[in-house]
């Protein structure tokens, strides 16, 4: 994972390879970073090996600032980037023929999977088709898995009416904001179809400096729709494109663009933050040690000369080192990183994601189990979420405490803790897990991290002046490094 964010600091595009129509294969993370390193306009284009080579020894120099990288990421809600073709255009209201979103077919047919009608544009997908006895016999568990997904937030003592409200309003909320988006997916895919097209592009891979030729025409103007500058770092010469396929492709490029740019400002602000945090000190210590590579400048310092002070000759300086997402870094408060106890955080955290899922699974198959409800009348659905009955409330209770102790002696064994395996305290080491309370106690819901969900253009410009206010405020060392100078080789 740590690697994969690495790569994507150079290449923007590296976690949706997936996502992107077979014309683009880059291989791996680290494959696709090593071709865009090489294409790096701010490095000289006859010392990109040696970044490349520069790079590569300070991943293995900090090596344990990569398992603290890892946690950062598990702490924050990175974005899924598991999307189909199809779902990606259906948060723009697209489909893959260019229409509007098509409704969700139905699966009460019987037979073997059904191809959506999709042949003529490439791409297709197909749907399992389920048996009606399994849909019916399997209807109140899918009620009541959904209902436990958009519920996690309940607000305490909100009724179902207050509920239904609520998603009504929510519905309407994400129909204005999916129009946004396809208005705004529809105008980067007309800019992007409007490039000039690129004859004898780039090979897919090679292994000496080469230069973008995919470029957006420039009657588009800035900032014509969110993500346009990432377009520019793409490691795919995707103007090069030709054949009747060429609109549907540029289509998804145009929404994995927009998808892209509010995914990075999700997370990445507050991950590049933290000066004691180990993606600040990689991508400080990548700007710092690669200044000798990168293109100079003349220093615009203004020295009054007098008799006593002659004239000095100007000094050359590295331009500072662009970063395709254009977000600052902060100045890192901490050298180094111990192997030793970043591997055991790292060890830690699998271990107790792996307690938190078997609790919380023993505690939604007692709450999925009618005889365990408070509910007298026999008529009560999984979907109302009706409360447990108070003995069996507490009963649960104490089973997921048990629980919750005995997964603490567990991991504190395995860690070789044992001066601490008796110190548990439900406040500090208790697992994150989730329950609906009885008719008197409240239902125990834990901090959910937010869903991530891709906005609409006014609503996220909001979002990221506030996080870039937020960012930069916090210290003078805050943003991308002023030039450094240039360091004489010596023979």
């Amino acid at each position: 994972m740590a690697i994969l964010e690495l790569s994507s600091w150079w290449s923007p595009y590296v976690y949706a390879t997936k996502v992107h129509p077979k014309e683009w294969m880059p291989g791996s993370a680290s494959a696709d970073m090593r071709r865009a390193i090489w294409a790096h306009p701010d490095f000289h284009a006859d010392s990109r090996r040696c970044v490349w080579e520069k790079i590569v020894l300070i991943i293995f120099e900090s090596y344990p600032a990569l398992p603290n990288m890892e946690g950062q990421l598990s702490a924050f809600n990175v974005p899924n980037h598991s999307l189909s073709q199809s779902e990606l255009l259906g948060i723009f209201g697209m489909s893959l023929s260019g229409g509007s979103k098509p409704a969700k077919p139905s699966t009460s047919k019987k037979g073997k999977a059904k191809k959506i009608e999709e042949e003529e544009y490439g791409d297709l997908e197909y749907v399992d088709g389920q048996d009606d006895d399994d849909n019916d016999s399997g209807e109140e568990r899918e009620d009541m898995s959904a209902d436990d997904d958009e519920d996690r937030d309940m607000r305490k003592g909100e009724s179902r009416q207050e509920r239904l409200d609520r998603r009504e309003k929510e519905k309407v909320q994400a129909e204005a904001r999916a129009k946004s988006l396809a208005m705004e997916a529809a105008q980067a895919t007309k800019i992007l179809i409007n490039s000039r097209k690129v004859s004898s592009p780039a090979l897919a891979y090679c292994d000496k400096a080469w230069t973008r030729k995919s470029k957006i025409t420039s009657e588009a103007g800035a900032n014509a729709f969110r993500g346009q500058d990432l377009i520019k770092w793409h490691t795919w010469e995707w103007a090069a494109l030709l054949g009747p396929s060429r609109t549907r492709i540029l289509r998804i490029l145009g929404c994995l663009t927009i998808f892209e740019a509010c995914a990075i400002h999700h997370y990445r602000p507050s991950l590049l933050s933290d000066p004691t945090g180990g993606a600040a000190t990689i991508r400080f210590k990548i700007e710092t040690d690669t200044a000798i590579f990168r293109i100079t400048r003349v220093a615009t310092n203004l020295i009054q000369t007098t008799l006593d002070q002659p004239k000095q000759r100007p000094s050359k300086v590295a331009i500072t080192l662009t970063w395709p997402d254009c977000i600052a870094c902060a100045k890192p408060t901490v050298d180094s990183f111990d192997l030793h106890t970043e591997l055991s955080r790292q060890n830690q955290a699998i271990l107790r994601l792996a307690q938190q899922t078997q609790i919380q699974c023993v505690i939604t198959c007692v709450e999925s189990q009618r005889v365990a409800w408070e509910d007298t009348t026999n008529t009560a659905l999984a979907r109302d979420r009706p409360p447990l009955e108070e003995a069996v409330q507490h009963a649960l209770e104490g089973l997921v405490l048990a629980l919750n102790a005995n997964a603490y002696r567990q991991h504190s064994d395995y860690l070789g803790l044992d001066e601490f395996k008796d110190d548990f305290s439900m406040d500090i080491d208790g697992l994150d897990v989730v329950y609906r309370g009885g008719l008197e106690g409240p239902p125990k819901v834990p901090t959910q991290k937010k869903k991530f969900i891709v906005l609409a253009r006014t609503e996220c410009e909001g979002h990221m002046e506030d996080t870039i206010m937020n960012v930069s405020g916090k210290d003078p060392g805050y943003g991308s490094q002023p030039s450094a100078p240039l360091v004489e080789p010596t023979d």
